[in-house]
C-alpha cells in the first residue's frame, strides 16, 4: 500500500519484543588480579577509584539495574553479602540508595536478579552481614584501587560520612539496562515494550521510528523506516500539520521545503483507534 502523504511511503514491520541498546556491566566480577581480602563482619565498602580496570560508576544517563553479581571460590561457598548502590555527596560522604538484600554465595559467578532505577554517577559497593569475617567481598592490593569503609552499614537513604580508605577492589558488578520509556523496567529483559511507559506491560499499539534523516539534511527527500512490536498493526503517518493518513514502511517523502519538519507515525488497531506516536524532527537546508 502506498501513502499519499507528500510522496511514497514504505514501512517494514519488525516484531522484535524488547529490542534495545546493549546493557552495561558496571564493576568487576570476578576480579582480575590481586589477592583475597578478608572483610569484617557487619561492615560495608563503597568503591572510590580503580587504578587499572573496570569502572564502578554508573554511566550517564543511568537506567535500571536488572542483575547484581559476585564471584565465589570453594572457600566462599555459603558465605553471604549484599550489593549496594550509592549516590556520592562529596569525597567520603555517600548515601546508600539500593540494597540487594543478603545473598548466599556459591562457587563461580553468582547472578542475582533485581530491579532498581539508577542515575549516572552512582557507585557500587558491598555489605556484609553480622557474623564471622568473610573472604569474598574484595580483592587487594591493586595499584590505584581504593574503597571507603564503614562499620556498621549505613541506613538506606541517609547521607553518611565513611571512614579511612582501603586499598581494595570490591567483588561486585551490576548489570545496567537502558530504560527508554522511563517506566522503571530494563529494556532488554524486564520490559515488554520499550516504546510506551506502561510498567512492564507488553506492547499493543506502540511503534518506533528506526531510521530517518539527519537533523540537518540537504535533500528534499526523506526516507523513514518504522516498526511495531505487536504484529498485525496498520500504520498512519503525519507530516508537519497535515492529517494522519495510512502508510507503510519504508516511507519516502518528496518535494520537502527548506525549513524545519516533523514526521509522526502511530499504530492503528482494527477498529481504527490510534495508539501513541513516535516522532522525528529535522531541518532541510540549502
Amino acid at each position: 500500500m502506498r501513502n499519499r502523504l507528500v510522496g511514497v511511503v514504505v514501512v517494514t514491520v519488525l516484531c522484535i519484543p524488547g529490542a534495545a541498546q546493549a546493557a552495561t556491566v558496571v564493576g568487576q566480577s570476578p576480579p582480575q588480579g590481586g589477592t583475597s581480602s578478608t572483610c569484617q563482619a557487619s561492615a560495608e565498602f563503597v568503591q572510590l577509584e580503580v587504578g587499572n580496570g573496570p569502572s564502578y560508576e554508573i554511566p550517564s544517563p543511568g537506567g535500571v539495574v536488572t542483575e547484581v553479581q559476585t564471584f565465589g571460590d570453594v572457600s566462599d561457598v555459603g558465605t553471604q553479602l549484599a550489593i549496594r548502590i550509592y549516590t556520592r555527596q562529596d569525597a567520603l560522604q555517600f548515601t546508600p540508595v539500593f540494597d540487594s538484600g543478603i545473598q548466599t554465595v556459591a562457587a563461580g559467578l553468582n547472578r542475582f536478579p533485581v530491579r532498581f532505577s539508577v542515575g549516572g554517577g552512582e557507585r557500587l559497593g558491598v555489605r556484609s552481614p553480622p557474623g564471622p569475617a568473610l573472604v569474598y567481598c574484595s580483592h587487594g592490593v591493586l595499584l590505584g584501587d581504593t574503597s571507603a569503609f564503614k562499620q556498621p552499614p549505613a541506613d538506606l537513604g541517609v547521607p553518611t560520612t565513611y571512614g579511612a580508605t582501603n586499598t581494595r577492589r570490591v567483588d561486585a558488578a551490576a548489570v545496567v539496562e537502558p530504560d527508554s520509556d522511563g517506566d522503571g523496567y530494563g529494556d532488554e529483559t524486564q520490559d515488554g515494550c520499550r516504546f510506551q511507559a506502561t510498567a512492564g506491560a507488553p506492547c499493543d499499539l506502540a511503534v518506533a521510528i528506526d531510521k530517518g534523516p539527519k537533523k540537518k539534511a540537504r535533500s528534499s527527500k526523506a526516507t523513514f523506516r518504522f516498526s511495531s512490536v505487536a504484529g498485525g498493526l496498520a500504520f498512519e503517518c503525519r507530516l508537519d500539520k497535515k492529517r494522519y493518513r495510512a502508510c507503510e514502511s519504508p516511507l519516502t517523502l518528496r518535494r520537502l521545503k527548506d525549513r524545519k519538519h516533523r514526521f509522526r507515525v502511530r499504530g492503528v488497531d482494527p477498529s481504527g483507534i490510534g495508539g501513541p506516536s513516535d516522532q522525528h524532527r529535522w531541518r532541510v537546508v540549502d
